[in-house]
């Protein structure tokens, strides 16, 4: 029995024989049983050389016919080689295997294709068709192709058969990808307002501008031929900004998108008051808007610390109870692309006007004559409290709005009336005490109300003509008062001095004449009493003068029969002359007063009422 360790080899000869080599290692230990031993007569049967030989041989044929062991030759070669001679025409097949050293085969990249044998052996000289292109492999087994369209592509690798070793050819498929081209997006702002504008910019890898379509959201803009679109998102939030383009035969884009921060865009609110200026006891609407387009907007309103809320309309009906500066204050919710900032705002609310009305209970009075006032609202007719304005003489009605009034002439106060001290001036305003009556230097009586009844009474000293009057209140918080104003007409007589002619100095005890001219500049006839008075020594004479006339007294009176300087005075009403009469000098006549011009034409006319 025949054991060893180790592999064998074979080879072809040119002649087709074959030889068999073993590489026996150093571990084979040959052992030859007794039966073969050459201890007795040889056989060649029990030549253990013989038997060595046949069996090595047999080993060798059913390994080649197996396909065991290398076609060139195998093993280490550490062991001898036993060459081995076969004849026949036995062949070996060898199938060809084609691979992309390519995991992903995109067009136009140069590809490496390998071909080997199945057991990974690189096999040179063999021939690759692929494209309509011929190759030959290199000693590695590669040829390099550029594949130039997207698609399933055939590569086909044969080889002719070399000696007794038959090529098989093989094709493979490669699927071929479009190129990808990494399309640059760039903007000009990563954060804008909602409804701002982004320019966004779209280029090729070199860096040159090229058209595509930019995509914000939902939106798609394309872009001109400078590469650039302008966006505008009208919602606030965090966009990707992208670019697409259409593929083509060769090559398919992309882009790696660029993110936009939105914001919401801050806009003002504006209140306003519909019609026009606001007045108190009014209801008036207040109308909320945005301020960059006058659009309503549905708004929180707080008004005087109350608040109330605004329909979609934006408007509110507040009820103006009170004059003066009304604050108002409006917020809106924001919406996807706007905040709304608060408005702070007043209105001015202006009082009501009410106007007044003044009735006199007369519109024309004589002198003593009361006059009553009243003083009414005109939106109600309800009396109210004010002030009367008699001549530039502020009066005060009572609670109901209600004046009683009696005008005098201006001079001496009349007797029969108290609290009017010495006289009363033109303009002048007193407080009358009546009671008694009684006669005095003024010619006819005055009217029962002075003379008697009880209680204060004012009056005013004016001379006659119109007396403008006019009725006033003060201000409330809701409201103004428009004034009332009215005209009187004051009828009397006016007695003035229109000329004296008296002498400045007299024999003592001696009578002396006195001619004075008295005119009547009043509205009415009437009649007066003149003075003249030396001293103590005083003459009066009733005079009558129709209105608009004068008429001329003498007076005499006798001097003092002291010699001595005395006054000398002639008065009629509240008009008067005063000079100094030398009494004991010599006698002389002289105008104490030049003659005093009669009114202008027409004066001592009753003049026309204006109610």
């Amino acid at each position: 029995m025949v054991r060893f360790d180790g592999s064998h080899t074979q080879s072809a000869g040119p002649d087709g024989s074959r030889s068999v080599g073993l590489n026996v290692p150093s571990s084979v230990r040959l052992e030859v049983p007794r039966s073969l031993r050459l201890d007795g007569p040889y056989r060649p049967s029990r030549d253990p050389t013989v038997i060595v030989l046949l069996l090595i041989v047999l080993g060798a044929v059913t390994a080649s016919l197996l396909g065991i062991g290398p076609a060139e030759g195998i093993g280490d070669g550490s062991g001898p080689v036993f060459p081995i001679v076969g004849g026949g025409d036995g062949e070996r097949t060898v199938e060809l295997e084609v691979s992309v050293n390519e995991t992903d085969v995109t067009v136009g990249d140069p590809v490496r294709i390998r071909v080997t044998t199945p057991d990974g052996r690189p096999v040179s000289n063999a021939t690759v068709r692929v494209d309509g292109a011929t190759y030959r492999t290199d000693d590695r087994g590669f040829v390099v192709h550029a594949f130039p369209t997207p698609g399933n592509h055939e590569v086909r690798a044969t080889k002719p058969a070399a000696g007794n070793t038959r090529y098989v050819g093989t094709t493979a498929t490669v699927d071929v990808e479009r190129r990808t081209v990494a399309l640059s997006v760039t903007a000009n702002r990563t954060s804008v307002e909602a409804g701002g504008a982004v320019q966004v910019r779209v280029t090729l890898p070199d860096g040159s501008p090229t058209n595509a379509t930019v995509e914000v959201g939902e939106d798609e803009l394309p872009t001109g031929p400078d590469g650039t679109a302008v966006v505008r998102v009208p919602a606030a939030g965090t966009y990707d900004v992208t670019a697409t383009k259409p593929s083509n035969r060769t090559v398919r884009y992309d882009a790696d998108p660029v993110e936009l921060d939105v914001v919401r865009r801050a806009v003002d609110l504006r209140v306003t008051v519909a019609g026009g200026p606001p007045v108190v006891g009014e209801r008036v609407t207040l109308r909320v808007t945005r301020a960059d387009t006058g659009d309503p907007v549905a708004a929180t309103v707080v008004v005087d610390g109350r608040q109330r809320s605004t329909g979609p309309e934006g408007t509110l009906d507040v009820d103006l109870n009170e004059a003066g500066t009304l604050a108002v204050t409006a917020r809106a919710d924001p919406t996807p692309s706007v905040r709304f900032r608060p408005e702070n705002a007043t209105v001015e609310v202006r009082k009501r006007t009410v106007s007044l009305s003044l009735s006199p209970s007369s519109d024309v009075v004589g002198y003593g004559e009361p006059v009553t006032f009243v003083l009414r609202r005109t939106d109600t007719d309800r009396r109210v409290a004010g002030t009367v304005d008699v001549a530039g003489n502020e009066l005060s009605t009572d609670r109901n709005g209600t004046l009683t009034v009696v005008f005098l002439p201006p001079g001496p106060a009349p007797e029969g009336v108290r609290g009017a001290g010495d006289g009363i001036a033109h303009g002048e305003t007193v407080t009358l005490l009546r009671g008694s009556s009684g006669d005095g230097d003024r010619a006819g009586p005055l009217h029962e109300t002075i003379a008697g009844g009880d209680g204060p009474l004012v009056a005013v000293g004016l001379d006659p003509g119109v007396v403008p009057v006019r009725g006033v209140r003060d201000p409330s918080a809701t409201e103004w008062f428009d004034p009332a104003g009215r005209e009187v007409l004051l009828l009397g007589p006016k007695f003035v001095l229109a000329d004296v002619d008296a002498p400045d100095a007299v024999p003592p005890g001696e009578t002396v004449t006195a001619t004075v001219t008295v005119e009547n500049r009043g509205n009415e006839d009437g009649a007066t009493v003149v003075t003249y008075r030396i001293g103590d020594r005083r003459v009066r004479e009733r005079v009558a003068v129709a209105a608009g006339e004068r008429t001329t007294v003498e007076l005499v009176v006798t001097a003092p029969g002291t010699p001595g300087r005395y006054a000398g005075v002639v008065a009629v009403d509240g008009d008067r002359v005063e000079r100094t009469v030398d009494v004991g000098g010599n006698a002389s006549d002289g105008a104490w007063i030049g003659d005093r011009p009669s009114r202008e034409a027409g004066a001592a006319k009753r003049p026309q009422l204006c109610n």
